[in-house]
């Protein structure tokens, strides 16, 4: 079954997106900062690179940057909590904001089919 390896961003330590790609990690999660410096090098190994946002700005940012999918976070997650907007808020917001963003640059961003899928049964990180 495919699984991801999730990286805080700010806690990232030398060589641990170089294991997950040599390793071929399905999916990269990462979480709190730019996607970007990772994107391409994941796509080269057949990596999917997942980011967690916690606002509109982030998920922008990281269509830009040309994630495959959005993991939109609301204030009401436990653990590492950056978002400052409620879940029922936030998802709509990012939702009409990446709409508008394959429309106006179709070519920039990975997903072909945009879609609410509700909460995953479980998306947690491990220590």
């Amino acid at each position: 079954k495919p699984f991801g390896v999730n990286i805080l961003l700010p806690l990232l330590q030398e060589g641990q997106i170089e294991t997950c790609l040599d390793e071929k990690v399905p999916i990269l999660v990462l979480f709190w900062g730019d996607p970007k410096p990772y994107v391409e090098e994941a796509h080269r190994h057949g990596t999917k690179v997942f980011v967690q946002v916690g606002s509109v700005e982030e998920a922008r940012a990281a269509a830009e940057a040309g994630v495959d999918a959005l993991i939109a976070q609301g204030v009401e997650a436990g653990g590492h909590v950056k978002s400052t907007t409620s879940l029922s808020t936030i998802v709509p917001a990012v939702v009409i904001c990446i709409c508008l963003f394959m429309v106006f640059f179709p070519d920039s961003f990975r997903a072909k089919n945009l879609r609410y899928s509700g909460p995953p049964p479980s998306a947690e990180g491990s220590k």
